[in-house]
């Protein structure tokens, strides 16, 4: 009896059917009945996103710091870099200290 041995990850996609299902059901509560129409549009909109993969639609060129500064890379993924930075050279006592106008605070 030979091993099949399995290679890569299985097909996870879901059909249209199984991703409204798993959308309405947020939609539960009879207060959304007067928005259906809308919940369909959006839900078709969110589908077109999966369907064709759009998982980071926000995007811009990485800059300079990287390997490849015209990598486009996902926005969110870049503000989560620099927040990280920051906290790094906080902790590290290198962040440049806020020096604060008395004259502009209210009173």
């Amino acid at each position: 009896m030979a091993i099949q041995v399995r290679k890569g990850q299985g097909d996870v996609k879901l059909t249209r059917e199984e991703f409204e299902r798993r959308v309405r059901e947020r939609f539960y509560d009879p207060a959304f009945q007067n928005v259906d129409r809308q919940i369909s549009e959006i839900i078709d909109v969110a589908w077109n996103g999966y369907d064709e993969y759009r998982k980071s639609p926000r995007k811009r060129k990485a800059g300079s710091g990287f390997a490849d500064p015209g990598f486009e890379l996902p926005i969110e993924w870049l503000e989560a870099e620099a927040l990280v930075e920051t906290v790094a050279l906080a902790r590290a006592g290198r962040f440049p200290r806020m020096e604060v106008d008395a004259e502009a605070r209210p009173k």
